[in-house]
């Protein structure tokens, strides 16, 4: 018994369009190794990107949604601040961050903060 296989370009033009684009990315996710391949951190987004191997990438921009992301911590870009002290204020659950962040915007010692929704933070002198 052969077995046939169901060619995409064949369904077109009986798949809603959406169903049809989901199921060619579906089949392109498929072929690339998970070691391969990693998300834009942006839930809104989600993109697929491949790692360019031997090359270490940290700030990159999203070819989706244009917005900067750090490709090593897989979080919305951490600016001023190394992957390193990133992951280590990450394990201390972001207090040794803030202060970091405040330092660096010559913030007082009172400020608030806040998340906007896109997980970047603020932090505002009171």
């Amino acid at each position: 018994m052969q077995e046939e296989v169901i060619e995409p370009e064949n369904c077109r033009s009986i798949i809603p369009k959406e169903v049809f684009d989901r199921w060619e990315d579906a089949l392109c996710e498929n072929v690339v190794l998970e070691s391969q391949k990693f998300y834009c951190p942006f839930k809104d987004c989600s993109a697929m990107m491949i790692y360019d191997e031997g090359e270490v990438v940290t700030s990159s921009e999203c070819p989706h949604c244009h917005r900067l992301f750090c490709a090593q911590c897989k979080v919305s870009w951490h600016a001023g601040i190394d992957c390193e002290k990133f992951q280590m204020s990450k394990a201390e659950n972001g207090e040794s961050l803030v202060i970091e962040l405040a330092k660096t915007k010559n913030v007082a010692k009172n400020f608030a903060m806040s998340v906007d929704r896109l997980g970047m933070l603020d932090i505002i002198a009171e």
